[in-house]
């Protein structure tokens, strides 16, 4: 519903009657109006209401065009993730790759994921609450992506050895990282004590 009040706004400002109006096949007007908050609160909708007897304006506000491009490349990288797994799915299904190996695959795949999740962070951009509904968007796509790694384990017993030698691999790999942020919160607590004394 977002997409519809959006690009309406994009062909010009108006009165949230004339909104209304232009919008009445796909919304009422009382969801209309709590829509209009929330992306006001996302910061992509201005609303300034005017007096008894004058009419407000309704427009949008330049962060629509950051947000719209975060949204959509978020979308592009989860749907390269989701086709991976599709990939993955359908080599399994004509033997392609065996068992093992897919499990160890899945291991990177859902590895690759995580900085998805993380985007709320990244993003200092926009407003909180448009990070949020980023965040979101990712997490309920990273809930989809596992359950579909689960139910392909659930139907290839070997999965999950492939996917043990999968995690030591990747525990390999990531050891000096951990062991960087390791040493930068040690760091972290040496200047906060540091802070006390002074």
């Amino acid at each position: 519903m977002d997409k519809i009040i959006l690009d309406r706004l994009k062909k010009g400002s108006c009165g949230f009657r004339e909104l209304c109006a232009d919008l009445r096949e796909y919304i009422s007007h009382v969801s209309l109006r709590k829509k209009l908050i929330e992306l006001e609160k996302m910061g992509l909708v201005k609303w300034e209401k005017k007096r008894r007897g004058k009419k407000s304006v309704i427009s949008l506000t330049e962060t629509v065009e950051r947000f719209e491009k975060k949204e959509k490349m978020l979308k592009a990288m989860w749907d390269d993730c989701f086709d991976k797994l599709r990939l993955l799915k359908e080599s399994l299904k004509y033997n392609l790759i065996s068992q093992k190996d897919a499990g160890s695959i899945m291991v990177w795949l859902i590895y690759e994921t995580l900085p998805l999740l993380a985007t709320g962070l990244i993003e200092s951009e926009l407003p909180w609450e448009s990070r949020s509904r980023l965040s979101s968007f990712s997490a309920d796509k990273f809930y989809s992506f596992f359950d579909e790694i689960l139910k392909l384990s659930e139907k290839y017993p070997e999965i999950r050895l492939g996917f043990q030698d999968g995690l030591e691999n990747l525990s390999a790999h990531v050891k000096p990282i951990e062991q960087e942020i390791e040493t930068k919160f040690e760091q972290l607590a040496k200047l906060k004590e540091r802070g006390k004394d002074t």
